[in-house]
């Protein structure tokens, strides 16, 4: 049998009927496809089947596998099948552990699922393990050598590993007196110097201290455990991230940018990969998705519209609380904004203010993101208690599909977006909180000119563009700027 087959892909979504479901990935997906011999004429009968998605054309990461079972052939070789929802997809899983408060040394919590064999890690921003590499530190040991009662000499049995400084050495028996000082190099342990020999030794043993171990992690039944030698920074952030399996093909297609599908006929896989692209997806709202021509990213914009996972915290700040501060990686979503005060809903206190950028002004709609790290509040130091500037938000992890993120500041240089990109921009505003309405804070594209601040965000230019603010204003103290990010929107070849 010929390996190449000539393959008509036919990829359709299927909503599943549910009311409650505001959009629905494909149940199932069909495949269509022809079988010839090395002479080009059509097989027929039943062959066995099976196919593996994987994340690159050659070589990669399988991210689904599915057994497909006999598949019967017409007259003319041609066979159809559905695939999508017996299968197995590998996808990335996050666990929170625990949020450090400053004082606990000891942390524990339950993962979510299964981890599949040798993905567990656990870190906390500082420190990092895996179940593969195990925790770090080994003890060393030692055997001592005895003469006349005395101890001449201790030979090293194993060197350990993990040692920051000299460990303490013992030595234990029925004689008296002997001590010795071990000698550490690049965390081994080398050697060990007798610097008494002591006396009335008929047997002896050596004790080495343990090298240090500011975090161990253990993981049994399910349970991670974290022991800390002293106690991490209170708000520290323990979390353990792995791979599961998951029992339908929507994890593998949300978890990798590209999809290459790997069809095996009676046990002997067909190459080259097929390229998996995607048709639009039926929205439940009897709207049309766009597609992007990749299946992966239909499905994520989709699910994670706002280019985020789940939100891990939700809240609403009124002015005079404490600042939130969003962390690296992550994005916060102004939900809604207002003021205590009816009478003051359409005036500059009600600004939002992030940390050594400045104001957010009324104009900018919600949503309105903001990308970590940040420090966001509203103290516009109203000293009328009724009068309190308010805003609803989520904080969630900002997803992996982002290029590249960061924040413009006028006198920067331009930010080039390349062919193929998008750029968002998330916010903008100005250092000085009178001028967040006037055209100091128009954001500029070479060639074309400005976009006015009648536009809210979040607001999208393609690339290729040259992007930047530079108003030229004089005072140091009024520079506009705006929160972006870059994503790629045409798919890898």
């Amino acid at each position: 049998m010929k390996n190449p087959l000539r393959h008509c892909l036919a990829l359709v979504a299927i909503a599943w009927a549910l009311p409650t479901i505001i959009w629905s990935a494909p149940a199932e997906i069909n495949y269509q496809g022809r079988l010839t011999d090395g002479n080009g004429d059509a097989v027929t009968g039943n062959v066995l089947m099976s196919l593996k998605l994987f994340d690159a054309a050659t070589a990669g990461n399988e991210i689904y596998s599915e057994n497909i079972g006999t598949v019967t052939l017409d007259n003319n070789g041609v066979y159809s099948f559905q695939f999508g929802a017996e299968g197995q997809s590998e996808v990335d899983a996050r666990t929170t552990i625990a949020l450090a408060d400053g004082v606990t040394t000891s942390y524990s919590g339950s993962l979510a699922s299964t981890p599949l064999s040798g993905t567990l890690a656990v870190a906390d921003g500082t420190y990092n393990w895996n179940i593969v590499d195990g925790n770090p530190g080994q003890q060393a040991t030692a055997a001592a050598q005895l003469a006349n009662g005395f101890v001449i000499g201790i030979t090293v049995t194993d060197g350990g590993e993990g040692y920051t400084a000299e460990p303490v050495v013992t030595i234990n028996g029925n004689g008296t007196g002997a001590t010795a000082t071990a000698v550490v190099e690049n965390g081994v342990l080398t050697a060990i110097n007798v610097d008494s020999a002591g006396s009335g030794y008929t047997n002896a043993t050596v004790s080495i201290a343990a090298p240090p171990a500011p975090f161990v992690v253990d993981f049994v039944s399910g349970t991670v455990s974290v022991n800390y030698e002293s106690a991490p920074a209170a708000g520290t952030e323990i979390v353990a991230t792995y791979e599961v399996n998951e029992s339908s093909i929507v994890g593998a297609l949300s978890a990798a940018s590209s999809h290459w599908l790997e069809l095996s006929i009676d046990g002997t896989a067909q190459s080259p990969r097929e390229r998996v692209l995607s048709v639009p997806f039926a929205l439940l709202a009897s709207a049309a998705a766009a597609a992007t021509g990749d299946l992966g990213d239909d499905i994520f914009a989709l699910k994670y519209p706002d280019g985020v996972r789940e939100a891990t915290q939700r809240g609403t700040y009124i002015e005079g609380q404490a600042a939130i501060d969003v962390a690296a990686g992550y994005r916060m979503k102004i939900l809604a904004r207002g003021n205590t005060n009816r009478n003051l809903t359409s005036s500059d206190e009600n600004d939002i203010f992030v940390a050594g950028l400045g104001a957010i002004d009324l104009t900018q709609t919600t949503p309105i993101y903001i990308d970590g790290p940040a420090t966001v509040d509203a103290n516009y130091g109203e000293p009328n208690p009724l009068n309190k500037t308010w805003f609803s938000y989520e904080i969630a992890p900002r997803t992996e599909r982002v290029f590249r993120v960061g924040t413009y500041i006028e006198g920067q240089a331009a930010i080039e977006v390349t062919a193929g990109y998008r750029m968002k921009i998330l916010a903008r505003g100005n250092t000085n909180r009178n001028k967040t309405s006037r055209d100091e804070n128009d954001i500029f594209v070479a060639g074309l000119g400005a976009i006015h601040l009648t536009q809210s965000t979040p607001i999208y230019i393609d690339g290729p563009a040259t992007v930047d603010a530079n108003y030229k204003d004089t005072h140091p103290l009024c520079k506009m700027w705006f929160s972006y990010e870059i994503i790629s929107f045409e798919s890898d070849n």
